[in-house]
Formats: C-alpha cells, sequence, structure tokens
C-alpha cells in the first residue's frame, strides 16, 4: 500500500528541520529560557544557515572572505538577539537576512574606505556612478519595511522564494498548501511591494 506522504528528500528534511529549530529558538527567546539549554539547537540552525547567507553576503560584497565576516557578524547579533535581548519578532530568516545584508554592506564600505587609486598627475578622480551607500541602506531598510507589513503568508511565501531561493514545491511542502498557491503569494506579494513604492 502506497504512503500517504512520500518520503520527504533531504532538501525538504532540511526545510522541515530549519523551520522547527526556528520555531523552537523563537519560542525560547521569548520564554528566555537559559541560553545553555537551546545553545545545540542554535549551532544546528547556524549550521543550516550559514551556507546561503555566505553566497548571500558574497554577492554583496565580492569576496569570500569579506563575506564570511559580514554573516559571522550577523551570526553574532543572532545570537546577542536570542540569548541577551530576546527576540520578539516571529520572522527569524527575514530579521537574519535583513542583518546579514546590512552587515555585508558595512564590511563592503570598510574595505572601499581604505582602497586607493594612484591618479596620474593632473587628473580628476572619476566620479562614483549611483546612489551612495547611506541612500541604497535606506532603500533596504524601506524595502524590508514593506515587506514586513506583508499578509503574514504573502510575508512567509516570499521570504522563502526572494530570500532563500526555494522552489514552489518545497514552500508548499513546508507550508502545507499546493505550489500553485505557494506562486499566487508570491505574485501577490511582488504586486504589493512594487504598488508601495
Amino acid at each position: 500500500m502506497e504512503s500517504a506522504h512520500p518520503e520527504q528528500t533531504g532538501a525538504e528534511q532540511a526545510a522541515s528541520l530549519e523551520s522547527v529549530l526556528e520555531q523552537s529558538l523563537i519560542q525560547a527567546a521569548k520564554r528566555r529560557d537559559k541560553a545553555k539549554l537551546w545553545e545545540p539547537q542554535f549551532t544546528r540552525y547556524v549550521q543550516l544557515k550559514q551556507e546561503p547567507l555566505l553566497l548571500l553576503a558574497y554577492r554583496i560584497t565580492g569576496s569570500w572572505n569579506t563575506a564570511d565576516d559580514a554573516v559571522q557578524d550577523a551570526l553574532v547579533s543572532l545570537h546577542r538577539q536570542l540569548f541577551a535581548k530576546g527576540f520578539d519578532g516571529d520572522n527569524l530568516p527575514g530579521w537574519l537576512t535583513a542583518v546579514t545584508i546590512n552587515s555585508a554592506l558595512a564590511q563592503r564600505r570598510k574595505e572601499n574606505a581604505h582602497k586607493t587609486v594612484p591618479i596620474e598627475d593632473g587628473a580628476e578622480p572619476a566620479a562614483q556612478p549611483g546612489p551612495c551607500p547611506v541612500e541604497r541602506q535606506e532603500a533596504l531598510a524601506e524595502a524590508y519595511r514593506r515587506i514586513e507589513q506583508l499578509p503574514e503568508q504573502q510575508r512567509r511565501v516570499f521570504n522563502l522564494r526572494y530570500c532563500d531561493n526555494w522552489s514552489y514545491a518545497r514552500i508548499a511542502t513546508e507550508i502545507g498548501i499546493s505550489a500553485a498557491t505557494a506562486k499566487r503569494y508570491y505574485r501577490r506579494a511582488l504586486t504589493s511591494l512594487k504598488e508601495r513604492k
């Protein structure tokens, strides 16, 4: 007889474990449990999130070493937030992604501040195109504020699809909806975010 629930793939099992760990960490932080009681859960969560965060930070910084520094800073912030201050939100992956992006941008600014480019005698330095780092950071902060205003299901699907690059099938399995519904939630989130500009 065929099982009603087919065997989960490795990716689905990892996603399920990640979700369980997130909820466990959030609840423990809200209860202000002693850190040593849930440090193993935190360590396992970091192991699951480190690679995607490193790839995200690398896309921003263009350097694996700088990206690694940014991710380490973000994970230290997460540890401090959970263990010392307590986490009051319910979107741990979104929070961690935002902190990683901000950390990567700060690392990139720090690196760029120390770079010098030799200028030939009499030559004028070229103007840097694009918005300044402060404007970019303000734009990111505004984007995250708009994401947080999305309805819960849309926000969750958006974060899993856009930030974590999950497939619609994986999202559907994780949340307990159909892949078509996940796709619809994602499109609604995108439309909503574009309208709020």
